[in-house]
C-alpha cells in the first residue's frame, strides 16, 4: 500500500537539487523519457525508450522480459544483474532531477483499510493489521521514516521493487513504471529494492511444517541476504550516494511491513506474511539488525 508523502517540513529543494529548467510536476511520460536518456557508464541504458503515450501514460519500447521478481523467485536471475540494478539506481540518483515534485513513499496502512482491501486479507493478515495499529512505537517510527525519506535530495524512482525491473535478452535491468518518481532520499529506492528481494526469496521458499519450516525460512533469508548485498555492492561501486544505514534499515522495514499487508493472493502463505511482518518490525525498532543483512563494516 502506498500513501503520498507529505510536503517536506525541512530543507526545501536547493537550486542544485532541482534546477530551474526542471518542471515542478513533470508527467510520468516526461519522467520516463528523461530516464530513458540516462546511462550507466559508458553507455548502458537504465530505462526503455518511450514510443508513444496512451491514456496519459507512457508506452515503452517492448522488452521481452521477464521481470526481475520472477527471475529471483525461480533462481534464474542473470549473473551480475542485481549489481547492475544497483548501478542503474546510482546513475539515477546522480543525475540532475527533471522536476521538483516530491517522491511518493511506500508505507504500511496507517489508518483503517477500505473494505475492498480488508476483504482480500487472510485471517492472519487481519490479526497483524490489528497488532500494527496497536503498536504506537512501531507506527511512530514508521511515520518518521516516511517523512525523512520524502526530504528532497536526489531524483528517486519511488517504487524500485523487483517487479518494476524488466530484464533484457542480454541480462541487463531496465527500470519501468515511473508514476511515483520525485525528489527524496536515496534510501527510498534502495529500501524498495532490498525489501522486494527479501520478499521474493521468502516467497520462493517451500512451506513445510515444524522444524523444517524454520529451516526453509532460514535458507530463504540467507539467499535474500546474498541478493541484497549484491545490489548494494553494485550501487556503491557505481558511485551511488552515501547511504545512512539506520535509515536504510528503517526503509526496508517499512517496505516489508507494507508487503505483509498485500492481498493474500500475492503473499501465498501466512507463514511468509508473519515473517515479513516480524522482520520489518525488527528493522524499524532496532535498525542495528541491518548489519546482519548488509554485512558492511
Amino acid at each position: 500500500m502506498r500513501s503520498p508523502a507529505p510536503p517536506p517540513a525541512l530543507a526545501p529543494p536547493s537550486p542544485a537539487a532541482a534546477p530551474a529548467v526542471g518542471k515542478l510536476r513533470p508527467t510520468e511520460t516526461e519522467v520516463a523519457q528523461w530516464a530513458a536518456g540516462l546511462r550507466v557508464p559508458p553507455r548502458t541504458a537504465i530505462a526503455p525508450a518511450v514510443v508513444s503515450t496512451r491514456l496519459g501514460r507512457p508506452v515503452l519500447k517492448h522488452v521481452p522480459g521477464p521481470r526481475l521478481d520472477l527471475r529471483v523467485q525461480d533462481g534464474s536471475e542473470p549473473d551480475g544483474c542485481l549489481a547492475a540494478t544497483g548501478r542503474a539506481l546510482a546513475a539515477l540518483h546522480g543525475a540532475p532531477p527533471p522536476g521538483r515534485d516530491a517522491v511518493t513513499v511506500e508505507s504500511p496502512p496507517w489508518g483503517a483499510l477500505p473494505v475492498r482491501l480488508w476483504a482480500g486479507l487472510s485471517s492472519v493478515q487481519r490479526g497483524l493489521v490489528g497488532a500494527f495499529h496497536g503498536d504506537a512505537e512501531l507506527r511512530e517510527r514508521g511515520r518518521r521514516t516516511r517523512d525523512h525519506l520524502a526530504r528532497p535530495a536526489v531524483w528517486c524512482h519511488g517504487d524500485a521493487r523487483t517487479n518494476n525491473v524488466v530484464i533484457t535478452p542480454d541480462g541487463l535491468p531496465l527500470l519501468i513504471d515511473w508514476e511515483c518518481a520525485g525528489l527524496g532520499q536515496p534510501e527510498t529506492d534502495l529500501g524498495s529494492l532490498c525489501s522486494a528481494l527479501l520478499m521474493d526469496s521468502l516467497s520462493a521458499s517451500s512451506s513445510p511444517s515444524g522444524p523444517q519450516a524454520r529451516a526453509a525460512l532460514s535458507a530463504a533469508m540467507t539467499r535474500g541476504t546474498v541478493l541484497v548485498r549484491s545490489a548494494l555492492t553494485g550501487y556503491r561501486e557505481g558511485g551511488g550516494q552515501e547511504l545512512d544505514r539506520e535509515m536504510l534499515a528503517s526503509a526496508v522495514g517499512c517496505g516489508l511491513l507494507a508487503r505483509a499487508f498485500m492481498r493474500a493472493s500475492m503473499t501465498s502463505r501466512d507463514r511468509i506474511v508473519s515473517a515479513l511482518y516480524e522482520i520489518g518490525r525488527g528493522l524499524l525498532l532496532d535498525p542495528a539488525r541491518w548489519e546482519v543483512l548488509d554485512g558492511r563494516a
